[in-house]
């Protein structure tokens, strides 16, 4: 059959057993909101970029446009 934990007889085995529970509990809620800051991070990291490729694009879209109109001015 199965293994089957032991219960614990002696209280100061009971509050060890519950202090373990509580700290491996907020290990997995840390590693959770670690996973979730790490996402976030890279999506705005990709907006982040995204963004200032296509700001980029534009000013040099602008900047060809300038220099086109600033020719015909000149002719």
């Amino acid at each position: 059959m199965g293994e089957q934990e032991q219960i614990a007889d002696n209280p100061n085995e009971i509050v060890a057993d519950i202090i373990n529970n509580v700290f491996t509990y907020i290990n997995y809620i840390m590693v959770a909101a670690l996973v979730v800051l790490l996402t976030y991070m890279t999506i705005k990291d990709y907006i982040k970029r995204k963004n200032r490729k296509k700001l980029e694009e534009e000013i040099k879209e602008y900047h060809h446009l300038d220099t086109r109109n600033d020719e015909e001015e000149r002719e």
